[in-house]
């Protein structure tokens, strides 16, 4: 839909936000004005959070003009982020409707694919750092949760180990980004990796709860995979 819009010789440039949005919202308002009355009230009773759409007679016509959409990997069908983003422009939501819509409107095959870059950075971060922080204080949390483990407690995410697994989770495996980053700063490390960790914290978190992949999330995430490259570490 977005190579639709924008057309075959696009000439936003690279990083521009701002216009993309205003094209992407362009469109949606136009297309949710030229909807048949009847199509849109079917979509507005779909924007309240737990609704879900039953299929009926109205299935094929919401499918055919795109109001709903067969999401990569999912069983069943939702409402098109287009439709999300000409709600917020042109219909009055309630707080329960605005946080449902707005995460629709996220490109979740982006966002996802931001969010395994962010695991590969950390798990090479973690690598890296490892030998260092031995001994170091991790904090509270990270130390209960590994005694936790050792202690075979129920619960996660000390469950998660099958006992036949072949790798024995270290102490720093239950540390957070956080506990590394303190961790990096109390023993004085190079700076370069504690600004790392801090970048790469923010940009995970970030994605993790919902917030706009962006062209800038994209940007970050392809400067935070450099960073680490220079740093020695490898993805």
């Amino acid at each position: 839909m977005a190579i639709e819009i924008l057309g075959s010789e696009c000439r936003l440039r690279q990083g521009a936000d701002n216009a993309l949005e205003r094209t992407f919202n362009g469109h949606a308002i136009a297309s949710w004005r030229a909807l048949p009355p009847r199509l849109r009230e079917l979509a507005l009773a779909l924007f309240k959070p737990g609704v879900r759409h039953k299929p009926g007679s109205d299935t094929g016509a919401l499918l055919q003009r795109g109001i709903l959409w067969r999401p990569p990997g999912w069983r069943g069908i939702a409402l098109a982020p287009w439709v999300c983003r000409a709600a917020f422009q042109e219909e009055r939501l309630d707080i329960g409707s605005r946080n449902l819509l707005r995460s629709t409107i996220n490109c979740r095959p982006l966002a996802s694919a931001i969010a395994s870059r962010c695991l590969a950075m950390e798990q090479s971060l973690r690598a890296r750092v490892a030998e260092l922080l031995e001994g170091a204080n991790l904090g509270e949390q990270a130390e209960r949760a590994f005694q936790h483990y050792q202690a075979h407690g129920i619960g996660l995410p000390s469950e998660l180990y099958p006992q036949a697994h072949p790798s024995v989770p270290e102490k720093i495996d239950f540390a957070g980004i956080g506990d590394i980053s303190d961790a990096l700063r109390e023993a004085r490390a190079d700076g370069r990796w504690l600004g790392f960790a801090r970048e790469l914290a923010k940009l995970r978190n970030a994605v993790l709860h919902g917030h706009y992949p962006s062209w800038l999330a994209v940007s970050r995430t392809v400067g935070a995979w450099r960073d680490l490259e220079r740093l020695g570490g490898r993805p």
